[in-house]
């Protein structure tokens, strides 16, 4: 669909919406007809970008009140163009790296700054160490007693709003999945994940409606742990929630060490 403004034997079709951030196509035709050949020179107001083929592309950086002029064949037009921001969308975003080395030792892992509206650590001498009323994550480790809390070398630390120094977590054997969930709003939020395993392969799966499912697959024959943040908002008005399932396949070891929502 097209808005088209004509002056004398000119006219310029233009885009029936221009939103920042996208490109915007403009074409001149005369009488009806797009010019074969000719010299364009397109200009918008109070940008000095000038463009001389046609169709003419145009990206809109702010939005505003544009005037757009192209001259062809010294005939000259102009139409007002208004720019506006595209609509909100449903975002999910994951990435994941490597604490320390794997098959060794894992290195000291920060939490600061990942916890400012939740958190959840395991340790493996009391049970789950959590913000005080803290209420947006969940956690369900889908029952049965394959699990048992352990000691290991890696150090996950915090140290505001407390101080935490967690070397251990909940280990989990056999095939099994735990989950994790958090409520999506329109504004932004980062769960952060620092999860482990022995000899075992991990699937993290993290969905949320209107948004493509991410998925990342942990795999290693000895000890491993990795770090998951996941980035995520909901355009839906009365928001939604972000479910991150951890899936293990083998029969070795999972383990779950902390997460923070941000």
């Amino acid at each position: 669909v097209s808005n088209t403004l004509a002056a004398s034997t000119l006219e310029i079709v233009a885009p029936a919406s221009i939103v920042t951030g996208s490109a915007a196509s403009f074409t001149l035709k005369e009488s009806g007809v797009v010019p074969a050949s000719g010299t364009f020179s397109w200009t918008t107001s109070p940008l000095t970008t000038t463009v001389t083929t046609n169709p003419a592309s145009f990206t809109f950086t702010t939005v505003g009140s544009y005037t757009l002029s192209v001259t062809y064949n010294s005939k000259t037009m102009s139409i007002p163009i208004t720019v506006t921001a595209p609509p909100a969308v449903t975002t999910l975003n994951g990435s994941s790296f490597t604490i320390g080395v794997d098959g060794g030792a894992a290195a000291n892992y920060s939490m600061d700054g990942k916890v400012g509206l939740d958190y959840m650590f395991f340790p493996s001498s009391s049970p789950m160490t959590r913000m005080a009323g803290g209420t947006q994550l969940t956690y369900v480790d889908g029952g049965g007693a394959d699990y048992s809390k352990n000691n290991d070398g890696h150090l996950i630390t915090l140290t505001n709003p407390i101080v935490v120094n967690s070397n251990s977590n909940w280990k989990y054997q056999n095939v099994k999945t735990v989950t994790f969930t958090a409520p999506a709003t329109t504004t932004t939020k980062t769960l952060t994940l620092a999860i482990g395993g022995w000899n075992s392969t991990v699937i993290a799966t993290a969905s949320l409606p209107g948004a493509t499912t991410w998925t990342n697959t942990y795999s290693n024959g000895g000890v491993w742990y990795r770090a998951i943040t996941i980035v995520f908002s909901s355009v839906k008005p009365g928001g939604d929630t972000l479910t991150v399932t951890l899936a293990s396949t083998a029969s070795n070891e999972m383990k779950i060490i902390a997460a923070g929502l941000n």
